[in-house]
């Protein structure tokens, strides 16, 4: 399988780089797509098949999906509630 991780794009005639910026231990699923700008922090997870749209930071420890990608859950809180 693939994902892909765009750093670029072409707006009003004008080719514009956004570096992506990857944490540590990051997941990033099958086939999905993280536009330029984006920042994802450690320990995150982006689903299969999410769209992350430009500009978009991405906590640590959270797990994002759906197009366009959102957060649907943290898992800070979820490991402090096994403790």
């Amino acid at each position: 399988g693939d994902a892909t991780v765009i750093c670029h794009s072409y707006e009003r005639g004008k080719l514009v780089i956004a570096p992506v910026t990857i944490g540590k231990y990051v997941d990033i699923g099958l086939n999905a797509v993280i536009m330029p700008g984006v920042t994802i922090g450690d320990h995150a997870t982006v689903a299969a098949g999410a769209i992350v749209l430009k500009n978009t930071t991405i906590p640590a420890n959270t797990v994002w999906a759906g197009i366009p990608a959102r957060q649907i859950r943290d898992r800070t809180q979820r490991d402090h509630a096994l403790a």
